[in-house]
């Protein structure tokens, strides 16, 4: 399929590779998720108001029993403190930007290349208002809607926290967690629909994305590797009869695939003052859209294996993530467990 760059053709490239866009911005955002949940896994307990407690107890022994990796030295940071969980807030948050702006693209995409694919019917297609004739996906539009929603939530909650004095914020807890609670919820639900949108609603025509991918002369910008490598040319000149022939070509209207051996050498005449003779057979292989994807051989490229490669990376991360969580909600399960045992002991004592 073809690139876009400000909705005119750059280059071609593969729907995984486009897919890989998000992808790998989502996986940016889930890299900070152990960082911030670092910044929480500590305990304020000991603190009292601010200054510390006045009976010393163990801390650090407190903060292992309540399930916590470590307690919050500074007593006033502890008491006081919001930037902990402003930094999950705003990881959270920039989960839903990414998913805003993606289907902020497929919107475009298909209000301006309908062809391209379409929408399932699960997903509710309507006619657009303004042009009949073309079709909107309801819950697409709502999904974009709710991503941006969490957006602005989690800017009222990050205010509503950094607006608090300087001090103890406990006593107005209830009223700051109710909104950080609703981001995290907001969040969760985006990130589900959104999953479930690439999965069940996008049905692609690759026939129409491969015909696209040769058009707009998105391949002729290869033309002067060609020149250099089949024609032995220099740099300079390559690239001067690469720019004429493609000027041509838009001239013309004609698509990189028309591209002709005639007009190389008309443009190498006025450049170097003779013609280059190119066979049709090899400047076609050359800059055929898939040959094009098949030079671009760097890790996370379009060409396939590099694709694969680097989404296996992608895969190895987000595991190694996934277990590092898995054991912190462990921990915090047993913490909760012990305190709910000791507490019916405590009670089973005191009743007898």
């Amino acid at each position: 399929m073809g690139a876009f760059a400000d909705r005119k053709a750059a280059a071609p490239t593969t729907l995984a590779h486009f897919l890989g866009g998000v992808i790998g911005a989502l996986h940016t955002g889930w890299r900070r998720f152990p960082a911030a949940i670092d910044a929480v896994d500590r305990s304020p307990l000991g603190a009292g108001l601010m200054v510390g407690e006045v009976f010393s107890g163990d801390r650090t022994q407190a903060a292992e029993l309540l399930g916590f990796t470590e307690p919050i030295l500074n007593t006033l940071d502890a008491a006081g403190s919001v930037e902990d969980i402003v930094q999950m807030v705003e990881t959270s948050a920039a989960q839903s930007a990414t998913i805003r702006r993606f289907t902020t693209e497929l919107l475009t995409w298909i209000r301006t290349d309908p062809t391209s694919f379409f929408i399932d019917e699960r997903w509710e297609s309507a006619p657009e208002p303004s042009h009949p004739a073309h079709s909107l996906s309801v819950r697409l539009e709502q999904l974009n809607q709710d991503a941006h929603r969490a957006e602005l939530d989690a800017r009222v909650a990050i205010d509503l926290l950094r607006a608090q004095p300087y001090g103890p914020i406990g006593a107005n807890w209830d009223s700051l967690a109710r909104p950080v609670d609703q981001v995290f919820g907001e969040t969760g639900e985006v990130i589900i629909t959104a999953t479930a949108a690439v999965r069940e609603a996008l049905i692609i025509n690759r026939a129409y994305l491969a015909n696209r991918a040769g058009r707009l002369y998105s391949t002729a910008s290869d033309l002067a590797a060609f020149l250099m490598e089949d024609q032995q040319l220099n740099p300079t000149a390559a690239q001067r009869i690469a720019g004429l022939a493609v000027a041509r070509l838009k001239e013309a209207t004609l698509e990189a695939a028309q591209i002709t051996p005639d007009i190389i050498d008309a443009a190498a005449v006025m450049v170097i003052g003779q013609e280059l003779k190119v066979e049709m057979e090899t400047l076609g292989r050359y800059i055929a859209p898939r040959r094009y994807i098949e030079r671009r051989d760097v890790l996370g490229s379009p060409k396939a294996d590099r694709t694969r490669e680097w989404l296996a990376t992608v895969e190895a991360s987000i595991t190694a993530n996934a277990e590092l969580i898995a054991e912190r909600k462990s921990r915090w399960n047993k913490a909760m467990a012990d305190i709910d045992r000791a507490l019916a002991e405590s009670a089973s004592s005191d009743e007898s």
